[in-house]
This record gives C-alpha cells, structure tokens and sequence, in this order.
C-alpha cells in the first residue's frame, strides 16, 4: 500500500522513482534541477491556487500552471517550456504536499537544536600555503581538534562544534574564521558568516549587522547590544544549553559586540580592495586590530 501524505489524507504523493519511470523526458534532468523546481513550485502553492475558479479544492494541485507563474519557473529553472509542464505533471501532487523552504528550514534548526548540533569547519581541505609541499600534492587535513563554541544567530543562541584542522607538514592551523601560522592569524576572503569573537563565541553576520546599524542610527551601545539580546533572545536558551553540557558561559559581553564590528567592518573593507586580512595571534584581544585599524 502507497504512503499516504501526513498533511493530505486524500492524496498519496507518486514517488520521485516512479514519476520517472512514467516521464522519460524527466531522465534528460539532473537530481539538483529537479530539487529546484519541486522546492521553487512548493513555495508558491498559494500563488498556484490563487487564480483557480472556486470549484477547485484547495488541497488538490490543478492540472495547469498559472501562465506567471509557468514563465517564472522556466526562467528560474532554466528549463524549458515543455520540461516545466512535464515536472509539474510528474511532481505536483508531491509539490501540494511537502514543506515549504521556510517550514523545511524551522525543522533543520530544529532538528539539530534538539538531537545535534551544527559544526563549524575551515573553508579549506587541505593547506593553502604556497611554501608548503602538502599544498602541492593537496593532501586532505585530517589533524583535528575540536571544541564546544555558541553560536549567536537572530533565532537565538545554538550550540556548536568548532573544528580546526592542522597541517601535518607546515603546521599551518586552520580554523573557521582563519588559518594561523607565523603568530598571526589570516582571514579567509569575504565577511565571514558567523564572526569568531572569542574562543567559544561566534556571532551571525547578520546580527553584527544589525548591531552595526543600531549603533551608527541610533547610538545603542555595545553594552545595550549585548543586553538586548541576552534578553530578548538568548535567556530562554540557557539552562537548555548547560542541561546539554555547554559548560562556558552564554552572555554576552561588550568586547563580543566590538570585535564583531571590528571584524565584520576590516574584512568587509579587505574584500572590497581585494588584500587579506592579517592581525597577530597572540596579545591581548583588544589591541589585535589596532594595526590593521591604522592600516
């Protein structure tokens, strides 16, 4: 007996195998573009249903497209006309039923609040060094150590691994944020998405942006950063997270929202005149990027 879809009783969804089995021109598409129009589809069901005369129940996929919304999905897609209407034959009745991106993204974070946790590795697999013979022969880094680290995102706070890999032959150690060699640290290229500001804090881009904004509109402090967000977002995660075995602590301290300023305006002022940034490793923390300030 066919799976009956949870959110639709009245619909058993065809599986994917089946749908093409039954379609031959669906063999011409790779796995990631049909992906794409089931997932781009899924988020428009509204759009799709809107347009239907009122004799259509809602919890059945009509038998065409909207004309739009039919042009936005060849267009997106870069699949043709006649490809368009064979995915949406083959794949509607899955696409009426399945999570939206939005709903799919809740229950990632969800899932990993509740059963993991997210990990942060190095961009690199093995060492970029141009003096280095592993670089050469691009030797994977398999030398890891790893520590427990917070993350600080706009949905709260979540906890995480972060992994550093080192290279066995220069000793070059690379960690999420920068590699480390000769006592300095190097920034990989671009803003990182989570910003390193202490040794077990990282910071979503996207709130030292919004911290970034705050202070330069409205003159919050850093103080005020840091406490707004220790209240509004993050205080109802931390007995969750040392019942979890999250042993440092979670708030946030002043210095955290500087350097996350620091950091996201240097590496954003690199990117753009295409140099690398580079501070030293060791010394203290508020005098790191002092240098590179005056630079």
């Amino acid at each position: 007996m066919a799976p009956t879809c949870c959110l639709s009783p009245s619909i058993t969804p065809p599986p994917f195998l089946e749908a093409l089995r039954h379609h031959e021109l669906l063999g011409e598409l790779s796995f990631q573009e049909i992906l794409a129009f089931v997932f781009r589809a899924s988020s428009l069901r509204r759009d799709i249903m809107l347009p239907q005369v009122c004799s259509v129940p809602d919890d059945v996929p009509p038998d065409l497209l909207p004309p739009s919304i039919h042009e936005f999905l060849s267009t997106s897609t870069r699949l043709s006309a006649t490809m368009v209407d064979v995915c949406w034959s083959a794949f509607r009745e899955v696409i009426w039923t399945m999570p939206t991106l939005s709903e799919l993204d809740i229950q990632h974070r969800q899932s990993f609040q509740d059963h993991a946790s997210i990990t942060l590795y190095p961009p690199h697999t093995h060492c970029t060094r141009a003096d280095c013979p592993s670089a050469q022969t691009q030797l994977p880094l398999k030398k890891e150590e790893s520590c427990q680290v917070v993350l600080h995102t706009l949905h709260g706070i979540i906890p995480a691994w972060s992994v550093h890999l080192t290279c066995r032959t220069c000793g070059t150690i690379y960690q999420n944020n920068f590699s480390i060699s000769a006592n300095r640290r190097w920034y990989y290229d671009g803003v990182p998405d989570y910003i390193q500001v202490s040794d077990h804090h990282f910071v979503d881009c996207k709130v030292a942006n919004l911290w970034t904004e705050l202070h330069l509109k409205s003159h919050v402090s850093a103080q005020a950063c840091a406490l707004i967000y220790d209240s509004a977002l993050s205080a109802k995660e931390e007995l969750v997270l040392e019942e979890a075995g999250w042993r440092f602590g979670f708030k946030l301290k002043n210095e955290h929202v500087w350097d996350a300023f620091l950091v996201l305006a240097l590496t954003a002022d690199c990117k753009q005149q295409g140099v690398c940034l580079d501070v030293p490793n060791g010394g203290f923390q508020n005098r790191r990027f002092c240098e590179a300030m005056r630079a």
